[in-house]
């Protein structure tokens, strides 16, 4: 009878579960007593820089842990300055100790390269926010990608900026996060930034402002912006073509293609090169990009899965010829589907569309961010607790350009610049919608 007992699988796995939850509970433990000790030596190490506000607190010099943190900050910004000055630095144990609290800190906290903008290490509350990133990410790529676009010029001074830049601060960032692949947008307030001796690397202190009573999840119905749209060159600050070129300018591996002209190059350029379309470009003085810019048009069709989320659409294109041209308007192509959740579209062998959609857009519209990815062997410079390390890093995905877009019942809207680039350049791209392509 007692046999029989302990070979009943549904025991078994309960029995394993509550081990389970015994071990991770044990794992917190230690994880707790850990900090708990690092938090302490800390303490013993860092002069008290600012008045203590009375509270009960467990640390022997009486601050609380973000009154310690605010001291070490102060602390570190103090011997960095005095190195300069010809000073004795702090020992390497020190060092190491100090570099360990800001990753361990309550705080979202970055280190960033100065050269390339790329982010070098970040603190562990920061990490959770990028769990479930489709690709390998944050670290490794260039931290201007996971800004909101029109943040990312202002932080790219305050990087670029000398040690004694406190003017800047504090100031708010909008970074993008990712919750389940979709964007979500967490407001971050920057409190302090300072850089190391040789001025290679900055070291970013923000406080989460996140109002999570008010966050709400989007309600829009995908079917009210199924329809068919056309390119307005009034309302765009350049062509898609130029666009692409300019890209290419600053990064030659790029792959054409972006919503939502992923796939009507072969159909444009033939249009191109139609010796009517050229007399016709003529006689409008425009050029036939121009031209074929304008004759451009597509039909959108948004597909749901199961629990009613945009997962992918359908695009399918044609050259809508004017009438005064006497040209045979093209058919409509073969459908094209991109995924829209989040999964890798491919470009080509080594280049990579992922769009992933922002959780919480407001009923009246969909939100969605390009990122723009590449296939590279690299080789990282990764801040570790004791001295900054190069990894080599095999078949990465590397981003090296985003772009956001916003699609509403009356257009599709895709906005970027080229930050990340080293090109200052802002780009606006319209589509509105018309009744038909005909």
């Amino acid at each position: 009878m007692g046999d029989n007992q302990n070979s009943d699988p549904s025991k078994q796995r309960r029995m394993s579960n509550a081990e389970m939850l015994l071990v991770k509970r044990l794992q917190k433990s230690a994880n707790r007593d850990q900090t708990r000790e690092l938090v302490e030596t800390i303490d013993s190490l860092v002069p008290i820089l600012s008045p203590i506000r009375r509270h009960r607190s467990c640390l022997v010099s009486g601050r609380s842990v973000t009154q310690l943190l605010e001291d070490l900050l102060e602390h570190v910004g103090r011997i960095v300055k005095d190195q300069k000055k010809g000073a004795p630095g702090i020992s390497s144990t020190s060092n190491m100790l100090y570099k360990r609290a800001f990753l361990d800190s309550p705080f979202p906290f970055l280190v960033v390269s100065k050269a390339n903008f790329n982010i070098i290490s970040m603190s562990n509350v920061l990490e959770k926010f990028y769990v479930s990133i489709p690709f390998s990410g944050p670290v490794g790529h260039c931290i201007l990608h996971f800004v909101h676009q029109s943040e990312q010029f202002l932080l790219r001074e305050v990087l670029k900026a000398s040690s004694d830049a406190k003017r800047l601060f504090p100031t708010m960032f909008h970074f993008l996060t990712f919750d389940d692949k979709c964007v979500h947008i967490l407001p971050l307030l920057l409190r302090n930034v300072w850089f190391d001796d040789s001025n290679q690397f900055a070291f970013l202190r923000f406080v989460n402002c996140e109002d999570v009573a008010q966050v709400k999840p989007t309600c829009a119905r995908p079917e009210h912006f199924n329809g068919d749209f056309v390119f307005d060159q009034v309302s765009s600050s350049i062509l898609p073509a130029d666009l692409e070129e300019r890209i290419r300018r600053h990064e030659p591996t790029h792959t054409e293609g972006f919503l939502p002209f992923l796939d009507w190059h072969k159909s444009w350029r033939e249009f191109e090169r139609d010796e009517g379309v050229k007399l016709m470009a003529s006689q409008l003085s425009c050029s036939e990009r121009s031209l074929a810019a304008r004759s451009a048009c597509f039909r959108l069709s948004l597909e749901v899965n199961t629990k009613n989320f945009v997962s992918s659409c359908i695009l399918r294109y044609r050259m809508r010829i004017p009438p005064y041209l006497a040209l045979t308007a093209s058919d409509l192509g073969n459908d094209f589907c991109i995924a829209l959740d989040g999964s890798l579209n491919e470009k080509d062998e080594t280049s990579f569309l992922c769009v992933c959609p922002h959780k919480h857009s407001s009923d009246d519209c969909l939100r969605y961010t390009e990122f723009h990815l590449k296939q590279v062997n690299l080789v990282l410079m990764v801040w570790m607790l004791s001295k900054s390390k190069r990894l080599k890093v095999g078949g990465t995905l590397l981003c090296y350009h985003t772009r956001h877009v916003t699609l509403t019942r009356d257009c599709w809207l895709t906005e970027g610049n080229l930050c990340s680039l080293g090109d200052s350049f802002e780009f606006r791209l319209v589509s509105l919608r018309v009744n038909d392509m005909h």
